[in-house]
């Protein structure tokens, strides 16, 4: 664990299927395991960038969210901020799942005014009207793009993993 007590920030995470034509694997510059799924890090103090499995980014970076988190707020605030990054993480392994899983979900983009949302449709559910796909997640894209999925989705679309409502 060679980037143990680093400080890093994640700049993008990288989700490939095994069976994806373009799926590469990496060896993670922390463990040296063989990953396809990666985080693209950078030291904050050097500069330096990593690519890293999602299992290290969970043992290096998001532990260490929360322990700032509640070293710097008071209990209240410090549960409050805990219960939102837990929300993202969340919130990414969902979308990460769906888009792993074309035959069951479906991902959908639907435009408003002037914003967009990305729902994932339950194809094996039935809805309340009884149509065949249940909506599980909606989420604004622009939420999805903040907490790091922006190349994830982008990558979806353009092998049409992602449809125009």
């Amino acid at each position: 664990m060679k980037l143990t007590g680093k400080k890093l920030e994640v700049l993008n995470i990288h989700r490939k299927g095994i069976f994806d034509m373009d799926a590469m694997a990496f060896c993670c510059d922390n463990c040296g395991r063989v990953i396809v799924n990666s985080a693209t890090v950078k030291d904050k103090e050097t500069g330096k960038v990593y690519v890293i499995g999602l299992d290290c980014k969970k043992t290096l970076i998001d532990r260490d969210i929360f322990a700032r988190i509640e070293s710097e707020n008071p209990d209240y605030i410090a549960k409050y901020k805990i219960k939102e990054v837990k929300r993202e993480f969340s919130d990414m392994q969902k979308v990460m799942a769906a888009l792993d899983n074309p035959v069951k979900y479906s991902v959908v983009v639907y435009n408003y005014g002037s914003g967009q949302d990305i729902a994932i449709i339950d194809k094996t559910k039935v809805n309340h009207l009884g149509q065949q796909g249940e909506s599980v997640f909606c989420e604004s894209t622009g939420y999805l793009f903040k907490i790091g999925l922006k190349d994830v989705l982008l990558a979806a679309q353009s092998k049409g993993i992602i449809k125009l409502a």
